[in-house]
């Protein structure tokens, strides 16, 4: 009975750690000018995403080059199912810049 009561009492402190579902886009890319929707073309499918927020600026693609070889690693792991996607960060810059960032890194 005590087990179950700490169980009980600390459970709200774990709630931040049980992951949230992703929320759901349909957006245009910038070097395929093709629609993506995450979750009808990639979540269905149990294929992995990565997502990057970027700035730009000299650090963040230091940071964006970082993933590089978790990218590379699950490529390998799961050829065909990796997808990656580069965001700004306030949906303020155009293409030109995004596909200039994208490809610096």
């Amino acid at each position: 009975m005590k087990r179950i009561l700490i169980i009980i009492l600390l459970s709200p402190l774990f709630h931040p750690l049980i992951a949230q579902p992703a929320m759901d886009f349909s957006m245009t890319d910038c070097s395929t000018n093709s629609m993506h929707h995450l979750y009808a073309d990639y979540l269905d499918n149990e294929e992995v995403v990565i997502i990057e927020f970027f700035m730009t600026c000299t650090s963040c693609i230091e940071v964006g080059q970082a993933i590089t070889p978790m990218f590379n690693q699950l490529a390998i792991d799961y050829p065909g199912q990796v997808n990656f996607f580069a965001f700004n960060y306030d949906d303020g810059f155009d293409c030109n810049v995004a596909n200039n960032f994208v490809s610096t890194f």
